[in-house]
């Protein structure tokens, strides 16, 4: 009888020791491989740590995550420090960027929240995120770490894709902004050149030097 009851506890234990071991995220790729990698997962298996390249055959994308999970729940996908990993996105692709994008592209993960850094805006939606308001140079890296919702889908083990993309300032608000500051600097030169004269068109929009 005892011999049943510690084969009983002991089987117990293996099934609960291996459900543990395949709950949460197992399996997590780069694609295309050339640009970029997993560095790690965390022990409870709900952070996956990657870091990307976009490289000149990637330019400014699109480069894939793809993750697969065992179980529903909240998991982080990091492009940033995670204990002993350094995760984050890089820009190589020769261009400076101006906005990033994420997208899920399976039904069943939502976006709830990212952490980033350079960018001063975003917006968030359940298959989207765009961020905005900052400028990564060439050279340079940012890192954000996004968190994704995995609900009671029909079917573990689930996969999912989270696409990212960057953009650059269209050539037009290049322009805007080029016309804008040469027509900045001719008017206040127009006024330092005339002093107190009333007739000046740009006084009303160029503080007078003193």
């Amino acid at each position: 009888m005892r011999c049943l009851v510690f084969g009983f506890v002991v089987t117990v234990v293996w099934i609960s020791m291996v459900a543990n071991l395949r709950a949460g995220i197992t399996s997590l790729n780069v694609a295309p491989s050339s640009s970029g990698g997993t560095l790690g997962v965390s022990t409870d298996g709900m952070t996956g740590v990657v870091y990307k390249d976009f490289n000149p055959p990637v330019g400014l994308g699109p480069v894939d995550v793809v993750v697969t999970v065992n179980t529903p729940g909240d998991y982080n996908i990091s492009e940033n420090t995670y204990g002993s990993w350094n995760g984050f996105v890089h820009n190589i692709s020769g261009q400076d960027w101006s906005d990033f994008h994420f997208q899920i592209l399976e039904p069943g993960a939502a976006f709830t929240a990212i952490n980033y850094d350079v960018f001063t805006d975003h917006s968030l939606a359940p298959s989207t995120i765009d961020l905005f308001n900052g400028t990564v140079p060439v050279s340079t890296d940012f890192h954000p770490v996004l968190t994704v919702q995995v609900g009671d889908v029909a079917e573990f083990p689930y996969t999912f894709t989270i696409r990212e993309t960057a953009t650059v300032p269209e050539p037009s608000t290049l322009a805007l902004l080029f016309v804008s500051a040469i027509g900045l600097l001719g008017c206040r030169t127009y006024v330092w050149a005339s002093g107190k004269n009333v007739d000046n068109p740009c006084r009303r929009d160029c503080p007078r030097s003193k």
